[in-house]
């Protein structure tokens, strides 16, 4: 089992509870970001959304702009804020996408959706 050090939990509209974490094992050299999703009576899942070229995440976040459109996003030590968007509730994820370009090291913005 992972051993995940920072997380972050929101309900989706559709009651599905949606859950990010991030995993990092300087011992080994993992830096991964997982999701776990747990619809309205059913069981939770979990994927490896990120870890090709993820650098130390943390402080990550899940939001959802839709019940089937997700970001999760942290930061990374001297990069932009970092995201993972999926449009199909979490069956796929895109690639690594920036926020914008402030450096994670020198801010603790966390980015807002709405309409």
């Amino acid at each position: 089992m992972p051993d995940f050090s920072t997380s972050d939990i929101f309900v989706a509209g559709n009651g599905t509870l949606w859950a990010v974490c991030t995993e990092n094992n300087e011992d080994d050299r993992v830096n991964r970001v997982w999701v776990a999703n747990k619809p309205a009576g059913g069981n939770w899942t979990r994927k490896i959304v990120a870890d090709n070229g993820v650098n130390f995440p943390v402080q990550p976040g899940i939001v959802a702009r839709s019940d089937s459109e997700i970001f999760a996003f942290w930061r990374e030590p001297g990069r932009p804020i970092r995201y993972v968007r999926s449009t199909n509730a979490g069956e796929t994820w895109s690639g690594l996408g920036a926020v914008d370009d402030i450096e994670a090291a020198e801010t603790f913005a966390v980015p807002a959706l709405g309409p």
